[in-house]
């Protein structure tokens, strides 16, 4: 397990925040899976989305 630690948009930390506590009913235990979920999230569309300019090239 590793530790990242970054400064974020006060507005955007918060709104995730939000959105955790809305999609669980609870901040505490949540914010960390729904932060890996996040980052999964956007590197997988990521690599689709380079997979997809490769294979228009």
């Amino acid at each position: 397990m590793a530790l990242l630690a970054v400064d974020l948009n006060e507005q955007l930390l918060e709104d995730f925040r939000r959105f955790a506590v809305n999609k669980h009913g609870k901040i505490y235990g949540v914010l960390k899976p729904e932060v890996e979920l996040a980052l999964r999230s956007h590197l997988t569309a990521q690599e689709a989305r380079a997979a997809s300019v490769e294979g228009d090239a």
